[in-house]
């Protein structure tokens, strides 16, 4: 990584790259003190500028940081609109549990959990094998539960290790 003070110069400058790789220094302490809060304000500043990856980090430090499910979700919902993976798997979680912020509706959350699923994404093709075996927002099937926890259980998935055994195909 380069010099963490023409990191900072250019992140100050608004460089967006810089400014997620900076955010990125203060969560893991990498050249500068570790600092959450200053992490996401420079991630912040990045998402404000149109980074996906960096809406992520936002909406993640407001779900675990502060717990404020409200704000978490405005900007993972941001993010998972423009693809970001990890975002998109997340959305759907908050549509297939609810809570007070979001209400549950399993049709949304198969939708984001497809779209995850579809870029590889484990967890999204756990969760999407649940929701075809329970028949959550779609239709009970089990072929379709089958192959997203084979999908999920191939790239080392615990849970859909155990649905693979515990299940009756």
């Amino acid at each position: 990584m380069e010099d963490i003070k023409d990191l900072i110069k250019k992140a100050e400058a608004g460089d967006i790259e810089a400014q997620f790789d900076l955010a990125v220094c203060y969560n893991i302490g990498d050249g500068v003190p570790k600092d959450r809060t200053i992490a996401k304000k420079w991630w912040q500043k990045a998402a404000e500028q149109g980074c996906a990856e960096s809406k992520y980090y936002v909406g993640a430090y407001y779900m675990i940081e502060e717990k404020n499910h409200n704000k978490a979700f405005e900007w993972l919902l941001k993010a998972a609109e423009q693809g970001q993976v990890d975002a998109q798997q997340c959305v759907g979680a908050y549509y297939q549990d609810g809570c007070d912020e979001v209400p549950q509706d399993h049709k949304k959350a198969v939708y984001w959990h497809n779209k995850a699923a579809e870029q590889g994404h484990s967890e999204a093709e756990y969760n999407l094998g649940v929701c075809y075996w329970y028949g959550y927002g779609v239709e009970v099937d089990k072929t379709q539960s089958k192959k997203w926890f084979e999908k999920a259980a191939a790239q080392g998935d615990e849970m859909a290790i155990t649905a693979l055994r515990d299940l009756s195909f």
